[in-house]
């Protein structure tokens, strides 16, 4: 039936565009009753929401299931992106005249100004659900678009302050010069921590520039910056005696919001993660960045990072925990965590790179070796990825296996890129027992931002 349906609206949508020209868009209802008027009077709502469904994964269609135009249907998606999107963002009818603005913030005038044709607000929450913009107030009198922000930094923002003594970073940064962020994705960061922190708290505020973002929160600062355009961005947090662990909340949730985002908008993009030396944030210069394989050796050794360019050491503590001491136990524990704790990707990528043939046999079959499973492998390698069978092999020989014992089987075959691989693909914040966040101070959110 469901085949039938489909080819049946594909032949009918053309004719319903063209009598909803101005403005192609019905609601769930409406669609419904048109199909069940003009195709089939006994469909139920679920079978065609489930062609509508597959219209939208085909384009021909945009169907708008939750959010605040749920059961919203888009019969033209070419309309929503030029006649929408396209003249909002256009330079010879912006909704900021003439880009004068340099705040982003649109009021309902000129939004009206642009789309004279149709109802400003309702074209205000259309830009709304597919995070674009956001209301300033509960009243919809202003709009504020993230994309369209063209303010510099102001002077003083992340100056000295003596009262400021507990500093942490970390930075995001791209594994090659052939990856790089889009450019709606710092928008889209900007978006969702504004709609996430309440700005009618006293104790708060949020401020936005074109390439950065600054929180504070009580004593507590966080700043958000493209350090290098579309290949780095670094968030760094600093507080004041005694906030070490509102400071390790914030670090937390900045960061899973940011890598989420990541995850959404750059799929497949590879990264790695830098730890900001806290030492150098407190003095005020460029920080050195130390790597993920130099923090998992420091939780397996006595928590002390030793930097290349001669610094004094510094305490995984300091510059990850922010001298929240509850969280060391948790934070040292990524070297025992199991292997499904690393990523999809990471892991995906791993299987890649050692499926691959190695001059000198440093590939999956020495890791067999390595990992003591010489007897057991053949039984176990099947006609896919022999990488994928290894590591399945490795995780079920024994209830003890972690990343620890795979990481030491990678040194014994000097595959040391595949250390880096495994090492970047665990939680920077996480326990052994389920790999979640763990601080909790109230206000602060603890899981990752859904829209």
């Amino acid at each position: 039936m469901v085949p039938r349906m489909l080819q049946f609206l594909l032949k009918v949508l053309p004719q319903w565009r063209c009598e909803h020209a101005l403005m192609p868009v019905l609601t769930w209802t409406a669609f419904h009753h048109k199909t069940r008027e003009y195709i089939n009077p006994l469909i139920s709502g679920d079978v065609l929401k489930d062609i509508l469904a597959f219209l939208h994964d085909m384009g021909e269609v945009v169907y708008v299931g939750e959010g605040s135009l749920a059961n919203v249907v888009v019969l033209d998606p070419a309309w929503l992106g030029s006649m929408m999107f396209g003249a909002a963002f256009s330079p010879n009818s912006s909704v900021i005249p003439h880009l004068k603005s340099v705040t982003g913030l649109v009021k309902m005038k000129d939004i009206s100004r642009v789309y004279s044709k149709w109802d400003a607000l309702s074209v205000a929450r259309l830009f709304e659900h597919f995070e674009l913009c956001t209301a300033q107030d509960k009243s919809g009198s202003a709009f504020e678009f993230p994309c369209l922000i063209n303010a510099e930094k102001l002077y003083g923002l992340w100056e000295k302050d003596i009262s400021m003594t507990i500093y942490a970073g970390l930075q995001i940064y791209c594994q090659s010069n052939n990856d790089v962020f889009t450019v709606g994705l710092f928008p889209l960061l900007q978006l969702r921590l504004r709609k996430m922190f309440n700005q009618d708290l006293d104790d708060q505020e949020l401020a936005l520039w074109s390439d950065g973002l600054k929180f504070c929160r009580g004593e507590v600062e966080v700043i958000v910056e493209h350090v290098s355009p579309g290949q780095a961005i670094e968030i760094r947090v600093r507080g004041s005696d005694g906030s070490n662990c509102e400071c390790l909340a914030l670090l937390q949730q900045f960061y899973s919001v940011l890598t989420g985002i990541i995850t959404e908008v750059n799929p497949g993009t590879a990264t790695f993660t830098g730890i900001l030396s806290s030492s150098d944030l407190r003095k005020h210069v460029k920080p050195f960045c130390y790597s993920r394989v130099a923090l998992f050796e420091a939780q397996r050794g006595d928590g002390l990072l030793s930097r290349q360019d001669g610094g004094d050491r510094e305490a995984i503590l300091d510059i990850l925990c922010c001298g929240c001491e509850d969280a060391i136990v948790s934070i040292n524990s990524s070297p025992h965590l199991p292997l499904k704790a690393i990523s999809q990707q990471a892991r995906a990528n791993f299987i890649s790179l050692l499926d691959k043939p190695h001059p000198f046999g440093q590939d999956w079959c020495l890791l067999v070796l390595a990992l003591g499973l010489a007897d057991d492998i053949q039984n176990a390698l099947s006609s896919g990825s022999p990488t994928a069978c290894v590591l399945d092999l490795h995780e079920n020989s024994s209830c003890n296996v972690n990343v620890a014992s795979l990481v030491d089987a990678l040194k014994a075959i000097d595959r040391l890129d595949a250390v880096k691989l495994i090492v970047e693909g665990l939680p920077l914040f996480a326990n052994s027992s389920n790999c979640e966040v763990f601080i909790n101070v109230p206000g602060v959110e603890l899981t990752s931002y859904s829209c």
